[in-house]
Parts: structure tokens; C-alpha cells; sequence
């Protein structure tokens, strides 16, 4: 069994980096299979750009992108 671990992320681009290592960390030092799904809300920073850089060295990062609507409650 894989544990999902669901990021959603609006602009998130400078703090997903970090989030996103310790998450890894913790699950690797755990010996848990997983997988970390980040969901881009419609990001007009470089959200998707690091998650996408980050897949290239992780493959259990996973884009999502929410085509809409966006925001909180949506």
C-alpha cells in the first residue's frame, strides 16, 4: 500500500521547495511507499515550475492542476 500525501498549492512557489523536502524526508526516514501529489489552484508564480523540477529528481512527486474554478471553497 502507497500512502498519497495531497499538497494543494496557490502560489506557492517559494515555500513548496522546503515543504516539499520534509515530507520526503520524514516518509523516507518512516520506510513508508508514497507518493505526494501536489494540486496547483490556478498559480500565477513559479508553483508548477517547481514541482515539475522537482519530478525530474523525485518520482514520486506528481503534478495536478486544478483547470478551475480557484480559490478557497471552490
Amino acid at each position: 500500500m502507497k500512502l498519497s500525501v495531497i499538497v494543494p498549492a496557490r502560489n506557492e512557489a517559494e515555500s513548496l521547495g522546503p515543504t516539499l523536502d520534509q515530507i520526503a524526508d520524514r516518509l523516507q526516514a518512516e520506510r513508508l511507499p508514497y507518493e505526494i501529489v501536489i494540486v496547483d489552484d490556478g498559480s500565477t508564480d513559479a508553483t508548477a515550475d517547481v514541482v515539475i523540477a522537482r519530478q525530474g529528481r523525485d518520482a514520486a512527486v506528481r503534478l495536478v492542476r486544478n483547470p478551475g474554478p480557484h480559490g478557497f471553497g471552490s
